[in-house]
């Protein structure tokens, strides 16, 4: 199950990056775009790492 977890953690991950890429280039908005990319990054981290200790 925690492998489930972390696969879909990491889905979700590339999904984000992307969308603060998106966000960065297209409509010149860097503030949203490093907040979503730093948010994301902090998720990815401290989800895997409460599934993993559990």
């Amino acid at each position: 199950m925690s492998i489930v977890i972390s696969l879909l953690s990491i889905w979700v991950f590339t999904k984000t990056l992307s969308y603060g890429i998106v966000e960065i280039k297209e409509y010149n908005n860097k503030f949203g775009g490093i907040s979503v990319i730093i948010l994301a990054i902090f998720t990815i981290i401290f989800c895997n790492i409460i599934v993993w200790i559990r």
